[in-house]
């Protein structure tokens, strides 16, 4: 079988989840079964997750398409090399994966219509766009963009697969038909960290640092604690980059937290041996939020890290009283709680994140695979 993957991304190794689960997707599939992918993307630097990967059996090409108009999004100015690039070379693909949300569906759409493309077309939802991308925009213009999403998605794919209970509930709302693949993690990578001692508690924000993510709310939570005069017995650490990074360098200045940047994929396991607590706050709200359980989360769970998460439709579906901390949506104060109480009750905390190292054994890669070919309906057995 042969697969074309379409995915706006610069295919980077600390790029964030959708590059992450690519890599451990790629490498269970190349273990489980013979299948060779297409990737179209956009260019990517000399360190990228296709690197050693182009001389196994599952590389099959690659082709990246830079943008030519700088006033146009780089999304928009994708598309519209991924259409003409189609009109001149046709793909002879047994399927077409739409990896992420609207923009790669319609880079697809575009450039994979019928009668010329005779393969199967698929929309692996990694998030829900209005949410994730749409949410500073206007009510107004945000319905016309769901309404221009879900016909695209409902007339011109023959499978979407969502990445979480909460993506697909929120598509099934609106009358399409999802099946759930959740993400997943290689267990055994994050099984084998084991965490330094220390006297003080190590909490860790890693993630894209938007709002969206929960980022402010957990500096608000810091700055909460300051107020209280409780911090000297916990440190906070933020692994990330984004548009609220200017607010992080000024609570770093103020000896509040370190700020370590951007970190590789590969270095994550190293740094959470440093660490206790990692926080998991990306929003469901209307228009804003959601998109899957990540992997980040996942791996940490694995990693046995204290999580402490808000509990909302996101996590709720995979995280319990058990399993994590869960602190109501925007409670400022009830995160400042959860660390606190953390913070004095370590050991106790440390069998909740056994429990939850328990449940992340739910989320391997290599049943997420094996999910992924039963619902394509690939059966043969690699040899």
């Amino acid at each position: 079988m042969n697969i074309d993957i379409v995915m706006i991304s610069k295919f980077g190794n600390g790029d964030g989840g959708r590059e992450t689960w690519l890599r451990n997707f790629l490498v269970e599939i190349e273990k489980q079964q013979p299948i060779s992918f297409n990737f179209f993307s956009l260019p990517v630097e000399q360190e990228n997750l296709l690197g050693d990967l182009k001389n196994t059996s599952i590389f099959s090409s690659h082709h990246e398409l830079a943008p030519k108009w700088k006033r146009l999004p780089i999304s928009v100015s994708f598309i519209i090399q991924m259409i003409f690039f189609r009109l001149f070379k046709k793909s002879t693909s047994d399927s077409v994966i739409a990896v992420g949300g609207l923009e790669e569906a319609i880079a697809t759409v575009g450039s994979y219509f019928r009668p010329f493309y005779k393969g199967k077309k698929i929309l692996w939802l990694r998030t829900i766009y209005t949410k994730e991308k749409g949410y500073r925009l206007n009510k107004i213009t945000q319905k016309i963009l769901l309404g221009i999403e879900l016909y695209i998605i409902k007339n011109h794919f023959d499978l979407v697969i969502a990445n979480g209970e909460d993506t697909a509930l929120f598509y099934r709302q609106h009358g399409v038909k999802c099946t759930v693949i959740p993400n997943a993690a290689d267990l055994g990578i994050w099984s084998a960290v084991e965490k330094t001692k220390s006297l003080k508690t190590r909490i860790a924000f890693i993630g894209r640092l938007s709002e969206v993510k929960g980022i402010n709310a957990f500096l608000d939570s810091i700055e909460e604690l300051q107020k209280r005069g409780n911090v000297n017995n916990m440190e906070f650490h933020v692994v990330g980059g984004g548009p609220v990074e200017l607010r992080v360098r000024k609570l770093e200045e103020r000896g509040l937290l370190k700020y370590h940047g951007t970190l590789p994929h590969s270095s994550i396991p190293a740094f959470l041996m440093h660490s206790d607590c990692c926080v998991a706050l990306t929003y469901l709200k209307d228009f804003m939020g959601g998109g899957g359980v990540s992997n980040a989360l996942i791996e940490q769970m694995a990693a046995q890290q204290i999580i402490v998460a808000w509990n909302n439709g996101i996590f709720n579906k995979v995280l319990t009283a058990q399993t994590a901390y869960l602190v109501e949506q925007d409670d400022i104060c009830g995160l400042a709680n959860a660390f606190e109480f953390i913070s004095n009750n370590k050991q106790e905390a440390e069998l909740v994140a056994t429990s939850a190292f328990i449940e992340s054994q739910r989320y391997s890669i290599v049943k997420h695979v094996e999910l992924f070919l039963d619902t394509i309906g690939f059966t043969s057995k690699k040899i």
